[in-house]
């Protein structure tokens, strides 16, 4: 399953990348995103602190709906900053650094719709054990459940230079 594609400069090489390759994208992003998440924790108990409410959410005074209002929050971040970058460059900070582009099965930029319904799928396949990805070893194609069932899947770009002959 590979594709090419010329242009001025380079060569676009389209494969499915590796298992391996997608799973080091994966952590490299989880270090990303806690970072992130932490500040929008820390902003969220500062309000709360601010507003009078519990110093921490561990608290039993802390109420389940101020609870799942901070699950809310967190899951929003985190559906934001994958649906933005899913939507306009087709990669996040991780999936650019190691060369790995969403798009669908179309070669298309993925819409809000169907980067909403992959984010739902990778949350709820990875709060059950990661069964998403595990998925990527059964599949015919090495694709993840999330970009089976969303119709996207995952390739990776390499950049091969090209000799351009210039007219003089």
């Amino acid at each position: 399953m590979s594709k090419s594609n010329q242009t001025a400069d380079f060569t676009v090489i389209e494969t499915v990348p590796s298992i391996a390759r997608r799973l080091i994208s994966l952590i490299y992003e989880a270090f990303l995103l806690a970072a992130v998440l932490f500040l929008v924790e820390l902003v969220f108990l500062l309000v709360l602190h601010v507003l009078g409410g519990p110093a921490t959410l561990e608290s039993k005074e802390s109420p389940t709906w101020l609870r799942a209002l901070n699950f809310i929050v967190l899951c929003s971040v985190l559906w934001g900053y994958f649906g933005y970058c899913w939507t306009t460059a087709g990669q996040t900070l991780a999936m650019k650094t190691w060369k790995i582009e969403v798009l669908t099965h179309n070669q298309q930029r993925l819409n809000w719709q169907q980067s909403s319904i992959r984010f739902v799928i990778a949350l709820v396949g990875t709060l059950f054990f990661g069964a998403t990805y595990w998925w990527a070893l059964f599949d015919r194609e090495s694709f993840f459940l999330h970009d089976r069932l969303s119709g996207t899947q995952l390739i990776t770009m390499k950049k091969k230079k090209i000799a351009v002959s210039s007219s003089s």
